[in-house]
């Protein structure tokens, strides 16, 4: 993906004693931004896999159902998670590249863009399964 290419090369530029001085509550800058936006995609995504997992270990406790069953709801999910990040990932890819036509936001706007949808689908999941 394009923008995950741009701010890989710019967290490669800067010394890594560069940022641990950034304080994202004061970023201004655009590599500053974008440091500070990929910390908070990868917070959103390391809270879907823990929620990802409880999901998961939410369809056992279905006791109504037969173990095959339950593997297959188990099996259908996963390919349902398998699609939507597909979709993510596609839908905050190329055609962020054309709202930006390769200005220097597209880094940051790209994940921006991957960290609402993994917010999204967190409170889609928990809503369906933990919200009980």
């Amino acid at each position: 993906m394009r923008g995950w290419t741009f701010v890989a090369l710019m967290l490669l530029l800067m010394a890594p004693r560069a940022w641990a001085a950034v304080d994202c509550a004061k970023a201004q800058t655009t590599p500053e931004l974008a440091f500070c936006a990929e910390i908070e995609l990868k917070r959103a995504d390391s809270a879907l896999n823990v929620l990802w997992r409880q999901v998961l270990g939410s369809i056992d406790q279905h006791s109504e159902m037969d173990a095959a069953t339950r593997g297959k709801w188990a099996d259908a999910l996963k390919k349902s998670q398998r699609a939507w990040i597909a979709f993510r990932d596609a839908d905050c890819g190329e055609p962020i590249g054309y709202e930006w036509y390769g200005g220097t936001g597209l880094g940051l706007a790209t994940l921006t863009c991957l960290t609402e949808k993994t917010k999204a689908r967190s409170a889609e999941l928990r809503a369906r399964y933990m919200d009980h």
